[in-house]
């Protein structure tokens, strides 16, 4: 139990976590602290403004909740999340985690170049990227 314990000490990163957001030419780097994070068709209230018929003017955020970025959904249309490389769900007025790598795109699936996906990434702050 000492040894594990001990283990999981050094092996922690505790640098705090961001989320990258990458947007046709558009990079946002999001900090906990700079939750919530607002994205839709308003570009006065949100923080990346989406310029596509299916997104709602407030359509989804992004918040910081119990050590992880989440995307909590209120729209009319849902947005389409793939996490990694798994299979595409919809999220429709729910909360669902952001968790290493993925894309979500507003109010209506995605194909695999499709120029209003939303590309993800969370990871420690320290880190650069590859």
């Amino acid at each position: 139990m000492i040894e594990s314990t001990s283990l999981n000490k050094e092996t922690a990163n505790t640098e705090p976590l961001v989320l990258e957001l990458f947007y046709r030419s558009a990079s946002i780097v999001i900090t906990a602290e700079q939750t919530p994070f607002h994205i839709g068709r308003d570009n006065i209230e949100s923080g990346l403004s989406i310029n596509c018929e299916f997104a709602s003017r407030q359509h989804c955020a992004i918040e910081f909740n119990d050590g992880k970025f989440v995307l909590k959904d209120f729209s009319r249309n849902g947005t389409f999340v793939q996490l990694n490389r798994a299979q595409t769900f919809r999220v429709f007025n729910e909360i669902t985690p952001l968790i290493g790598s993925g894309c979500f795109k507003l109010g209506a699936t995605m194909g695999l170049d499709d120029p209003e996906r939303i590309l993800f990434r969370v990871k420690h702050s320290a880190k650069k990227m590859a």
